[in-house]
């Protein structure tokens, strides 16, 4: 029976080796699309920059909130919103 507490060696005996474990963690876990997304803030008629996380959790959180919507389709092109006091 193998001790469960001592480390197992990464020989070419066992086809494990330092190329091999190299090859296993090159490989992706995921893979997935990134759509870029291009958001402008303006404020009384001014442009107001934003940083990456801002910009993220607006994007996420405006594309959610409207694509859940009926009737909006999955190729939908601009979204315009207007907020007014």
């Amino acid at each position: 029976m193998r001790n469960l507490n001592s480390p197992r060696k990464l020989g070419a005996k066992n086809g494990r080796g330092p190329r091999q474990a190299q090859n296993f963690f090159a490989q992706p876990l995921y893979t997935f699309t990134v759509t870029v997304l291009t958001l402008k803030l303006k404020v009384d008629g001014k442009d107001i920059p934003l940083n990456e996380f801002v910009e993220s959790i607006l994007n996420g959180t405006m594309t959610g909130a409207v694509t859940s919507l009926k009737g909006i389709k999955e190729d939908w092109k601009k979204i315009e919103i207007s907020i007014q006091k």
